[in-house]
């Protein structure tokens, strides 16, 4: 005598037997429930900032710097300027001031307007290049802005010229400005906000005193000369290329500062 047919269980609506996937619930993620969409690839995970510390430490760095500068400033008077700025005359003497001058600025709006291009482009950049690589940037087109300053002033010879000290963080924003106008389609950049900021830059050295175009000069044309190694090289040898150019622009700053006499 056969035994009947056991009972489904209660909880189990007829006609679905267990483990036949019959019982998921769709969405679920649970066997025979389709699966849950997958991310679209290149999308964000999430919402997050343009500006972020962890992903642009270095642009966050020199900002903080910065500001640390000038406030140290308001407490000291001109003596950083003094001390720390470039001018022509001691360049032989006291090399390091070409990069220094570039945390030093002469006024508030001054450091304000400098920080904000360079929260804006710094940001973009050094996504873009990796921290290390934004940094070799930044520096050398400071380096490139106070060899400008020095090699303009040399030319004009005047006292005026060789003994003007020049401060501020322009000379290395423009570097990142030249950098970005490089003729390539590989960055995804905003081209109307660059020309915009030149075209403020180029308005505020006509209309205010004392702006040093020299270093502007210098660090655009640095930073555009590091743009072209970088995407007009391959990748087998874009670094050795990068290195080999920032050791060049180096060594010709040092070469001129050291052995072009300069007289007053």
């Amino acid at each position: 005598m056969s035994a009947p047919p056991p009972e489904p269980p209660e909880d189990i609506p007829p006609g679905r037997m267990p483990g036949d996937g019959s019982d998921a619930v769709p969405g679920d993620g649970s066997a025979g429930a389709p699966p849950p969409p997958r991310p679209r690839p290149g999308a964000p995970a999430g919402r997050r900032s343009p500006w972020s510390f962890a992903e642009t430490p270095v642009t966050f760095t020199l900002i903080g710097a910065c500001v640390i500068v000038w406030l140290l400033q308001l407490l000291t008077g001109d003596w950083i300027a003094q001390r720390f700025g470039f001018a022509a005359y001691w360049a032989a003497a006291e090399p390091y001031t070409a990069l220094t001058t570039a945390f030093i600025h002469a006024g508030s709006m001054h450091v304000l307007f400098n920080m904000i291009g360079l929260l804006v482009f710094g940001t973009f950049l050094e996504r873009y290049l990796g921290s290390g690589w934004f940094a070799l940037l930044y520096l050398l087109s400071a380096w490139g802005g106070s060899l400008a300053v020095f090699v303009i002033a040399v030319a004009d010879g005047s006292p005026q010229a060789v003994l003007t000290g020049h401060i501020g963080a322009s000379g290395a924003l423009f570097g990142l400005v030249g950098f970005i106008a490089t003729p390539t389609r590989r960055l995804d950049r905003n081209l109307t906000g660059m020309l915009a900021f030149v075209a403020i830059n180029i308005a505020i050295i006509w209309l205010l005193p004392n702006i040093s175009w020299q270093a502007h000069l210098g660090g655009f044309v640095t930073g555009f000369i590091l743009g072209c190694v970088h995407f007009f090289t391959s990748a087998r040898v874009r670094t050795l290329a990068m290195l080999s150019t920032a050791a060049l622009i180096t060594a010709a700053g040092f070469a001129a500062m050291m052995l072009i006499p300069i007289s007053v």
